[in-house]
């Protein structure tokens, strides 16, 4: 709204997202994921993981213009 533009840019480790947009509100929740909706249940290829004393790293950003 009011000519903004909301851009969020996922960089490495962020392969998915999840959107939020109530419709009661004027507000958006953008939430980068490093795994798919519902992972610890449905496990899967897509989940990353680590072994003891190993690291990963994500990063993610947003601008507003």
């Amino acid at each position: 709204g009011g000519g903004r533009r909301i851009e969020l840019r996922m960089g490495p480790g962020y392969r998915f997202a999840q959107v939020y947009a109530p419709r009661d509100t004027a507000t958006v929740a953008f939430e980068p994921m490093t795994a798919p909706t519902n992972a610890l249940l449905t496990g899967g290829p897509d989940l990353p993981l680590l072994e003891p004393g190993k690291s990963f790293r994500a990063e993610f950003s947003i601008e507003i213009s």
